[in-house]
């Protein structure tokens, strides 16, 4: 059995959640990312706040909506900026982050959240900026350390029709293994996408506007969610470590700055805390080989959130 299939499990209608109740030490081979512990609750999300806690919290009570670099890919719980948030603080936060999902499935995963119930104060969407480039795809493949093959994971998708947004590919497919271990071609191309530099990520610099229309529908549906649902709706997106340089920056800027402006909703760049950190020659925010988030790293976007979050 491979990684995913042992921290996740089929969801039909987001394409996978986390398993249940796991307490696991997890070390995968072959990568920068040291030995860590993965709780999750009741919920299927990496989170040890049920739904019913969360709601009988007398703390002010934050959702918190992401993919793998919120979820605290490559750190144990208590390592990542939800949990340093929530420490010492009169926050709570539901940390529903899911990994490798585009912001299409982050809107349904909030959507399926406050149906069940939910009750939060506000809601943080702290999504990678790279997930944007997810949300015009079908399928994801994914490499599993433990087997060294891809699975092929589909997902729900909207696509933009007369300006309102169209759901497909629900119910989900389940996965699909794609790759042999001896695909030599499979593994070129993964070392490829690795290593080669990458400026801004396509959706905020194409010339083609689709990916950015979409995008922004897919955020105006979470933001009258969170109205709907007596929220306040707070843009941070997180930003990888080559989305520092200065020209990534400005593309991504400029959209979630506009998109703000046009929502009336606040927008926090979290790209000045880990630039500055990173000029200062700090320990390194991110996982050497990997890219996510450091124990470090964390720590920088705790201490910022935590300042916009007590406002």
């Amino acid at each position: 059995m491979g990684t995913l299939h042992v921290l996740h499990k089929y969801d039909s209608s987001i394409g996978y959640k986390f398993r249940p109740n796991l307490n696991i030490a997890y070390h995968p081979d072959k990568t920068g990312i040291a030995f860590h512990h993965i709780k999750t609750g009741p919920d299927g999300f990496r989170c040890c706040h049920s739904i019913d806690s969360f709601n009988a919290s007398t703390k002010k009570r934050i959702l918190v909506i992401g993919c793998s670099f919120t979820a605290g890919h490559g750190v144990s719980n208590e390592h990542r900026f939800t949990d340093l948030v929530e420490q010492d603080s009169n926050m709570i936060l539901f940390n529903a982050a899911m990994p490798g999902t585009g912001n299409d499935q982050q809107l349904l995963i909030m959507k399926s959240l406050l149906e069940a119930g939910l009750k939060p104060d506000a809601i943080l969407m702290t999504a990678y900026i790279g997930c944007s480039n997810r949300n015009q795809q079908h399928e994801r493949s994914t490499y599993d350390v433990l087997t060294e093959g891809t699975v092929s994971r589909p997902k729900p998708y909207f696509e933009l029709q007369q300006g309102q947004l169209r759901l497909y590919n629900v119910p989900v497919p389940h996965w699909k293994s794609t790759e042999s271990p001896q695909n030599t071609k499979g593994f070129l191309s993964r070392v490829i996408a690795r290593i080669t530099p990458r400026i801004f990520t396509t959706t905020y610099a194409s010339p083609n506007p689709l990916g950015r229309r979409l995008t922004a529908s897919i955020f105006t549906k979470m933001h009258r969610l969170s109205k709907t649902a007596g929220a306040e709706f707070i843009l941070a997106p997180v930003p990888s470590a080559k989305d520092l340089n200065p020209l990534s920056h400005f593309f991504s800027h400029r959209f979630y700055s506009k998109l703000a402006s046009q929502l009336g909703c606040r927008f926090f760049d979290l790209h000045h805390a880990l630039a500055a950190a990173q000029t200062a020659g700090m320990h390194s925010l991110y996982i050497q080989n990997d890219g996510h988030f450091s124990k470090r790293g964390h720590q920088v976007v705790a201490q910022s959130l935590r300042r916009l979050l007590e406002q």
